[in-house]
């Protein structure tokens, strides 16, 4: 006699791995054999790496679509032609750029943006991109509410490619055409901002607010920073930005109000195949790295403490004045643990042409928690 049952063990990921189990009796003994199944795959309308990190997945913005269309209840929203199964919103939009614009964002392809196509890693297989126009500016920016996800003792993350076109403008300062053009990244609703010095490749976090603002962050650390703080200096190795793709993933802990927050961005320049670096790590020295001979003080790396209420991480394209050169950008992912064991999303398997597990996705442990289906 022969029994078959499916069921499914929740591994340490909280992913589903269906399997077989199957009894027989022989000769007076029962044997039992279970065959375990793979992980489900990602749907059509969002990445495989979502799909590997199961309900850890808050959203996957892949903009593999053939048309980006205006949202028609506000003026500032687009969304790609095709809807993704877990859209990445922020403000309830997808993606967002002022509108009236003379030239709208646009759907690029290996045909109409060939220059852009050609610097992805020779195995992707992903067909369209988000393209902003030739000198754009105003605010751009596209990102995922984590709303009180965020705001716990877990770990969130946050990860996004963008291309940088050759002749993109760098920002002049103190004044010049193009202004302000070199931001990354934002967190809100403190607007803690992430950018680049004018060399286009250095890193640096401002913006930090103090006593009595009510976003205010503890302890003081309002003279950073100049670079950084924890600045892998390996980094500047990587190129400037321009002529690239790059891979960018901010990370998160503790953004609850109590001490022990912290902040680290990872950096890729994917069409050179650099190493993965961090260029952003708030739990490091960062010795006269702000004004007035400003370090990154102890107590900032032990115990940072964020203000009440952050909830949102945005990639951020802001310029204006008059700039030259646009970007283009992809596959956006946002994930969310209730442990920080030092997870990470890490690589778009259809940007990079492949991927691996990342820390998140270690082993199979024992099966736990089985369940008849």
């Amino acid at each position: 006699m022969r029994i078959s049952i499916r069921l499914c063990y929740e591994t340490t990921n909280n992913l589903c791995v269906r399997g077989l189990v199957r009894v027989g009796v022989l000769s007076g003994s029962i044997a039992i054999t279970i065959a375990l199944g793979s992980i489900t795959p990602a749907s059509a309308d969002q990445e495989q790496r979502a799909g590997q990190l199961g309900s850890a997945a808050k959203c996957s913005q892949t903009w593999n679509a053939s048309g980006v269309i205006a949202d028609s209840n506000n003026t500032y929203g687009w969304h790609p032609s095709a809807a993704p199964d877990k859209p990445c919103l922020f403000d309830a939009v997808q993606f967002s750029m002022n509108r009236p614009t003379s030239t709208p964002p646009v759907a690029a392809s290996a045909a109409t943006h060939p220059t852009v196509f050609s610097k992805l890693p020779a195995g992707h297989t992903n067909t369209y991109v988000l393209a902003m126009p030739e000198g754009y500016v105003g605010g751009v920016e596209s990102g995922f509410n984590f709303k009180t996800l965020i705001q716990t003792r877990g770990r969130w993350s946050y990860r996004w490619y963008v291309y940088y076109s050759p002749n993109y403008s760098s920002y002049s300062y103190p004044s010049g055409p193009c202004t302000n053009s070199s931001k990354f990244a934002t967190i809100q609703p403190s607007y803690l901002q992430m950018s680049h010095l004018q060399d286009l490749r250095t890193p640096l976090v401002y913006g930090w607010a103090v006593p009595p603002d009510a976003l205010a962050w503890q302890p003081n650390v309002s003279e950073c920073c100049n670079v950084g703080p924890g600045y892998e200096a390996a980094a500047a190795n990587d190129g400037a930005l321009p002529g690239s793709w790059w891979r960018y993933e901010i990370i998160g802990h503790g953004m609850d109000g109590a001490p022990g927050a912290y902040i680290k961005v990872y950096r890729k320049n994917v069409t050179t195949n650099s190493p993965d670096r961090k260029i952003i790590d708030t739990t490091l020295t960062c010795p006269d790295c702000g004004d007035n001979g400003f370090d990154w003080p102890t107590q900032a790396q032990t115990s940072l403490v964020s203000p009440a209420g952050m909830d949102m991480v945005t990639s951020n394209f802001y310029r204006a004045g008059t700039c030259s050169g646009y970007i283009a950008t992809a596959y956006a992912l946002a994930a969310q643990w209730d442990t920080d064991a030092g997870q990470r999303i890490d690589a778009a398997c259809e940007i990079e042409g492949g991927c691996s597990s990342g820390t998140d996705l270690m082993a199979p442990a024992k099966p736990k928690n089985l369940r008849l289906l």
